[in-house]
């Protein structure tokens, strides 16, 4: 793994003039300035992405702007991160709650959440499930100076049993293992 790192650092970085971390996300874009032979050894490595996950697991990266497929377990790492009130894995997902989510759900201010209802992107609710407890206690980590009274959340409706079926369904499962674009799409 250390050539694989070497290789990253010291060839792949310094051509695409990157000098941390979070500067990889946006030179993904860049990956076909690189040449030929570089690009195939990323390929052969599984791709920018799982060669970044791989060589740095200790940073939380977000993965849903990469447009790829999360490597295997991102969620329960990231959910194990965030539970255990880790600084990092909470600003990943109130990144991903403010870049990803509201916009696709139409919200665009705190109180729009309590209006959102499970049937508008399943997808989404899969992946703020497997962070673990209910939207309204991940929203109250992600936000906590905001008060989340009486909210009309899917936990707390009829909704509840339609969660239950779902996400004990083969299928459920198989959402929750993926963050691509596709996928999150409902």
């Amino acid at each position: 793994m250390r050539w694989v790192k070497f290789f990253l650092e010291n060839h792949v970085a310094r051509k695409l003039n990157i000098r941390s971390l979070d500067e990889w996300v946006p030179a993904q874009d860049r990956i076909t300035e690189l040449d030929d032979i570089t690009q195939e050894r990323l390929r052969l490595l599984g791709g920018l992405l799982t060669t970044l996950v791989q060589v740095y697991p200790n940073h939380l990266w977000p993965l849903w702007r990469f447009g790829a497929r999360c490597p295997e377990n991102w969620w329960l790492t990231l959910a194990s991160r965030f539970n255990a009130n880790d600084p990092n894995a909470i600003k990943l997902v109130a990144q991903y709650l403010n870049e990803d989510v509201a916009p696709k759900l139409g919200i665009k201010t705190l109180e729009d959440w309590k209006n959102v209802s499970i049937s508008r992107n399943r997808s989404v609710w899969y992946k703020l499930r497997q962070l673990g407890g209910t939207v309204e206690e991940i929203l109250q980590k992600v936000y906590p100076s905001h008060t989340w009274r009486n909210p009309r959340f899917p936990e707390t409706n009829n909704e509840v049993n339609a969660w239950e079926l779902l996400l004990s369904s083969q299928h459920a499962q198989g959402a929750l293992s993926s963050c691509t674009d596709n996928i999150i799409k409902a």
